[in-house]
């Protein structure tokens, strides 16, 4: 009798709550596992990459060491990429990567998300290379080289949009007028509409946050100079959504869109 008990644990536990228990206490010491990887990443990235691989479940472990990769490849590159190849999100891997080194020749190993990942480097390197102040003159002299080094054309628009977002959501307030002294005809449309879609972009920002965006003063990150576009979107904007309580979203960051911070 002795012998039947224990094979069933807890002598008044039938064996499907002795089995559910059990597996309650391994997924316990799996998030355990887990969570302690992630909190020693930045202090020991090789330590946290052992943790993950002591994972049992497949999504946890690989959900780990794509989190744990990108600190890991500012020690150990080779041993990153080591732990990326198998991984199923070996694609995002890279790009995670790439992002974390600021190196975008690592993005060609990112797959479907090449193009992605180049961009998000390209934008990252702003705060390195562009004063929040640069006229359009340095800018255009300065850029098209980090551009071609992101492995990007300077004929694209999509890095240019990056770069016009960036420098005038950079100033308080937003003056698209910066825009006007650009030559290029395709570039300078670029430049215009990256001003309105930031702008767009912070209405959604602040609405989400709460704030009332229907009438009176608008806060300092959406004051503009005399600006046309931006008035009429505005406009628009306030018949359509701005002035509705449920058209709130989930709380965004505090980060403000655009910001150079």
């Amino acid at each position: 009798m002795l012998i039947l008990m224990l094979g069933c644990g807890h002598p008044n536990q039938a064996p499907e709550e002795a089995s559910t228990a059990g597996g309650a206490k391994n997924i316990s010491q799996e998030l355990t596992r887990y969570e302690s990887a992630l909190q020693q990443v930045k202090s020991n990235a090789s330590a946290s990459l052992v943790l993950c691989h002591e994972l049992e479940g497949e999504t946890l472990r690989q959900d780990c060491i794509l989190a744990v990769a990108p600190e890991l490849a500012k020690e150990d590159l080779s041993a990153a990429e080591a732990a990326c190849d198998p991984l199923k999100t070996r694609a995002e891997c890279y790009f995670r990567i790439a992002e974390s080194l600021g190196e975008s020749s690592i993005c060609e190993k990112a797959g479907p998300f090449e193009l992605d990942c180049r961009m998000h480097v390209f934008s990252f390197s702003f705060n390195r290379w562009l004063s929040k102040d640069a006229d359009v003159p340095s800018i255009l002299a300065e850029a098209p080289k980090h551009i071609e080094e992101a492995g990007l054309l300077a004929t694209d628009f999509r890095p240019w949009t990056a770069l016009w977002r960036w420098r005038l959501g950079a100033a308080t307030p937003i003056d698209r007028t910066l825009c006007q002294t650009i030559p290029e005809s395709w570039n300078r449309e670029t430049c215009f509409e990256s001003g309105l879609v930031l702008f767009g972009d912070r209405l959604n920002h602040f609405r989400d946050k709460g704030q009332n965006l229907c009438e009176g003063p608008l806060p300092p990150a959406l004051t503009h100079t005399e600006d046309d576009g931006l008035k009429q979107l505005l406009s628009e904007r306030r018949g359509q959504d701005l002035c509705d309580p449920t058209a709130r979203k989930a709380p965004p960051s505090n980060r403000i869109p655009g910001s150079s911070q």
